[in-house]
């Protein structure tokens, strides 16, 4: 990590789906069981990829991810877990962006 340039953080994908309801669908709670139940600091991050959204859009999606049984509380500084959303959009330079998928996963190091 420490020798490269273009890798922003190494991410542990927890599901992949096509709409935010998905995410939360596909989970593996088991696989997710450790950090969810560890009652330390938790913050999100919505990442899209060839598109930008507004502090709106990002805090509402925030928001679907609170079904999820998280017994930690939220720290936006310095938290003990970062969870992250990414979507990858697809853009063809004339503002017609397609969604080409979703990812939901929890940042393992951060460059």
């Amino acid at each position: 990590m420490s020798r490269s340039i273009l890798i922003k953080a190494f991410v542990r994908i927890f599901s992949e789906g096509m709409s935010h309801e998905d995410l939360i669908k596909n989970c593996d709670q088991n696989e997710m069981k450790p950090y969810l139940e560890d009652t330390g600091p938790f913050s999100f991050i919505v990442e899209p990829h060839e598109r930008t959204h507004d502090y709106e859009y990002q805090m509402k999606t925030i928001d679907k991810f609170g079904v999820l049984p998280y017994k930690g509380y939220v720290r936006i500084k310095n938290p003990k877990y970062t969870y992250y959303i990414f979507e990858d959009w697809e853009n063809d330079h004339k503002l017609n962006y397609k969604l080409k998928k979703m990812y939901f996963g929890l940042e393992v190091c951060k460059a």
